[in-house]
């Protein structure tokens, strides 16, 4: 798992949501739980494309739905740069088209949400964080 910055042991994650609430809702709570991981944020598909290029996060949650470019197309552009990023959609969408999309990029989890619960989506940001947690073992802020 890549780490961001001159420290190892600081994992990154980039947030990308187009929601003022949902964002400041998440990004809070990742930053009390998480405290040593660099967290950047996006408010549309592209400003999470420019991010991802700046800081290389070694994890990625997405919207899908965003204005500019939507969290499918700048999950292919991530997964074309660093294949090996962990990539988590958040929708409230339950097209097939969309999840069917996302497999075929490589993204690890997504999250449907039609009732707007913020529970689920940690539930999907766990479950994703059990998955990388294999490649970020060596880390201290994850050791059991």
């Amino acid at each position: 798992m890549k780490s961001s910055g001159n420290d190892p042991n600081t994992l990154a994650i980039l947030y990308a949501e187009d929601e003022a609430d949902a964002r400041e809702l998440l990004s809070s709570v990742l930053t009390m739980k998480y405290p040593d991981v660099r967290l950047h944020l996006a408010e549309t598909g592209q400003m999470g494309l420019e991010l991802f290029r700046a800081h290389r996060p070694g994890i990625v949650i997405t919207d899908i739905n965003m204005p500019m470019m939507d969290g499918i197309q700048m999950s292919g552009e991530i997964k074309a740069l660093e294949p090996e990023t962990v990539i988590i959609a958040l929708t409230a969408h339950s097209d097939t088209k969309y999840l069917l999309n996302a497999i075929e990029i490589g993204i690890h989890s997504v999250g449907t949400n039609p009732s707007g619960s913020t529970m689920s989506c940690f539930d999907v940001f766990g479950v994703s964080l059990r998955v990388s947690m294999t490649a970020t073992a060596s880390l201290p802020m994850f050791a059991a």
